[in-house]
């Protein structure tokens, strides 16, 4: 599969101060906000695991979409085990696969194993593998999924549209 990026994504203690930070920095923004997202389905190294909620925050850049997450659960999921006890940092980059669990499987072959699966929303089906000896950090597999689109495009046009005052809006 040819993979074409299209997100970063950090951890951060605050998503609210990351965000600001941010912005401040490099004018990212706006942020859309999503607050208490479960992802349920867990598996954590294979086996199941508990579910975990976060909040993120998304935004453009260019042409690449950045994610800020505060998980809001302490149970271990791919996110604690990425910092393992660092509370911020650069978690993962994303890409969308038309088959996930067969981009799992193939990035398994390779010598990197999927370190959490889960689902979100309306059963998008999600995916870490462990990509940290490659890349210093992971990669997040997405379902290339509607709602995931049209999410991915109401930041795009919210960035285009911008008046640069406010800079978080609720999903």
């Amino acid at each position: 599969m040819t993979t074409h990026f299209i997100q970063l994504a950090y951890v951060a203690s605050s998503l609210t101060e990351k965000c600001t930070q941010l912005h401040q920095a490099f004018d990212i923004g706006p942020w859309l906000v999503a607050r208490g997202i479960e992802l349920v389905n867990h598996k954590l190294w294979g086996r199941p695991a508990d579910n975990f909620t976060i909040d993120a925050a998304f935004a453009q850049s260019g042409e690449l979409n950045i994610e800020v997450v505060e998980l809001k659960s302490t149970g271990p999921n791919a996110m604690t085990v990425m910092f393992q006890g660092r509370q911020e940092g650069l978690q993962h980059i994303a890409c969308f696969c038309p088959d996930v669990a067969a981009e799992r499987d193939r990035l398994a072959s390779l010598g990197y194993p999927p370190v959490s699966e889960f689902q979100f929303g309306d059963g998008v089906d999600i995916c870490f593998s462990d990509t940290r000896g490659l890349l210093g950090h992971m990669i997040e597999l997405y379902q290339d999924h509607p709602s995931l689109r049209e999410l991915y495009a109401r930041v795009r046009r919210l960035r285009e549209g911008w008046n640069g005052r406010e800079l978080f809006i609720d999903l």
